[in-house]
């Protein structure tokens, strides 16, 4: 008789402690703590680098365009017969009769990123190169091609992240261009002059103004990679590479006091550009590739809203500790011009799952809206809607009932915000999840959402459509009976959740239940 009491109590204290214990229904797992990131400042020191070899260059600043300061002339705007045409006669203080010479130039278009190839009225003998620029800001474009005239065999490409040019030109002349677009920032661009440097080019070379006169600075390699950038040679080195579906940046030389600022490629959309992915806390070498979009990071529904734009990352980063930022714009043509909300947009990172993460507001400009997100991993981002949904007029059918019977509920859900998207609107009582239903709303619409639930014991209820909340009593039956027994009620997607009566209850129940029936059998025996 004894133990069997011994044993009662100790079933009845371990069903309490665990009826304690558990967590209530629905509460979700702390989201980890994130580093907020401020972007870096941004610098006005370039520097070029090549197989471990770097050096400080200035910009030429003419006070006018790139396309004045390279003063590109064809045959019929030379002036004179004995001059030859389809030349640059601005940059003659630069030209190397048989090199190709690069430059930054500073003006009212802003900053620009330049080639030349021979000396117009030299007496080298021509040549052919082609040069890939890869890590280019988004905006950046043919300013200057000289020369692209019909029938000429010149090219210039240009590609998400990327561009190229191609040139032929004869003794006397030059061939070249110029860059313009997004180069106000930090950036580095490395240029490849291995894809085709031929006959003719004997050196390569960065100019460097500031001056008051031209320097030069010799590349060690003619087909080796280099890299132009903003910074100083104390700084990370970058180099950037084409891969299939976007660029990989190769890093050396990070510090985790030092950001590094690269230039993602792959993502964009018609209003979303993805700016900048700055990496904070990485200490010496690492690899990061932007590319398009793959199943990890779809273009379709990210927690329930519209994405406008994804951008798909590989890294090497995970045993660093590195978190970051990424930096895009969101073209104002998406927002409605009358309503505009400073966190209508939010970028989501995957890490396992979606996930919002802390989004600002940076500016504005002309046509676009920029914004700044802290990251906390590089593997997949998403650009999407910030679901603003209000909840309002919370009706019941009947607030006093009697047990096992049902009412109606219903709800008015409006979107607020600016882009259209879907939203779960759980039913709750007492706290605890019984129903949802799920509404496609557009921007400034709203939606009717409609809910049965039926009540199995008497007592006062708290009926909630997120925080609309109503009351309603279940009384009992005068005649004994309780209705169906049917105790759940709804029929949405939490539809066998027992109102008041939660898993914790019936596991204490059945738990007093069982000791009761044991002591009996030992009373017995």
């Amino acid at each position: 008789m004894r133990i069997g009491r011994a044993l009662l109590a100790a079933l009845l204290v371990a069903s309490l402690v665990a009826a304690v214990a558990q967590p209530p229904p629905g509460t979700a797992d702390e989201e980890p703590r994130r580093t907020a990131v401020a972007d870096h400042h941004e610098t006005a020191s370039y520097v070029v680098e090549q197989n471990g070899v770097c050096r400080p260059i200035e910009p030429f600043d003419s006070g006018g365009t790139v396309a004045s300061f390279y003063d590109y002339r064809s045959n019929a705007t030379t002036g004179l017969a004995s001059q030859p045409g389809r030349s640059s006669y601005g940059t003659e203080s630069l030209q190397s009769a048989n090199g190709s010479v690069l430059f930054l130039h500073e003006g009212s278009d802003g900053l620009s990123l330049g080639v030349v190839h021979g000396r117009v009225n030299g007496s080298g003998d021509g040549g052919r190169a082609t040069m890939e620029f890869v890590g280019l800001p988004a905006d950046a474009e043919w300013a200057v091609r000289d020369d692209a005239a019909t029938r000429r065999s010149d090219s210039f490409t240009t590609g998400d992240g990327w561009a190229s040019g191609s040139w032929s030109w004869r003794d006397g002349h030059t061939d070249g261009g110029a860059l313009n677009g997004g180069f106000n920032g930090r950036f580095a661009v490395t240029v490849d002059p291995g894809v085709g440097l031929d006959r003719g080019v004997e050196s390569l070379a960065v100019a460097s103004g500031g001056g008051p006169s031209a320097t030069s600075t010799t590349l060690p390699s003619l087909d080796a990679p280099f890299t132009i950038r903003t910074g100083t040679c104390d700084g990370a080195s970058v180099r950037y590479d084409r891969t299939a579906d976007g660029i990989e940046a190769s890093v050396e030389g990070a510090r985790a006091d030092h950001p590094v600022a690269l230039q993602p490629a792959g993502g964009a959309s018609d209003n979303v550009t993805f700016e900048r992915v700055t990496v904070v806390g990485a200490n010496g070498s690492f690899a990061l590739g932007f590319g398009q979009s793959d199943t990890g990071a779809p273009l379709g529904n990210v927690d329930g809203a519209d994405s406008l734009a994804a951008l798909s990352m590989t890294d090497d980063l995970t045993e660093n500790g590195a978190n970051g930022t990424v930096t895009f714009s969101v073209g104002k043509d998406a927002f409605d011009p009358n309503a505009r909300d400073d966190n209508a947009v939010v970028l989501y990172e995957r890490v396992g799952e979606w996930r919002p993460t802390a989004t600002e507001l940076l500016g504005e400009t002309a046509d676009a809206y920029r914004f700044r997100a802290n990251v906390s991993s590089f593997s997949a981002v998403a650009v999407a809607a910030q679901r603003s949904f209000d909840v309002t007029d919370v009706t019941l059918s009947e607030t006093r009932i009697r047990e096992g019977e049902t009412i109606d509920v219903t709800a008015t859900v409006e979107n607020t915000g600016q882009f259209a998207g879907e939203y779960r609107v759980p039913l709750t009582v007492f706290g605890e999840h019984v129903d949802a239903r799920t509404v496609s709303i557009a921007p400034g619409e709203n939606r009717t959402v409609e809910y049965e639930q039926q009540f199995a014991a008497p007592g006062d209820y708290t009926v909630e459509v997120r925080d609309e909340r109503a009351a309603v009593t279940v009384e009992a039956r005068s005649d004994g009976a309780t209705g169906e027994p049917d105790t759940g009620g709804g029929s949405g997607d939490d539809a066998d959740a027992l109102p008041g009566f939660g898993l914790t209850t019936v596991v204490v129940t059945l738990s007093v239940l069982v000791a009761v029936a044991v002591v009996r059998r030992r009373d017995e025996v």
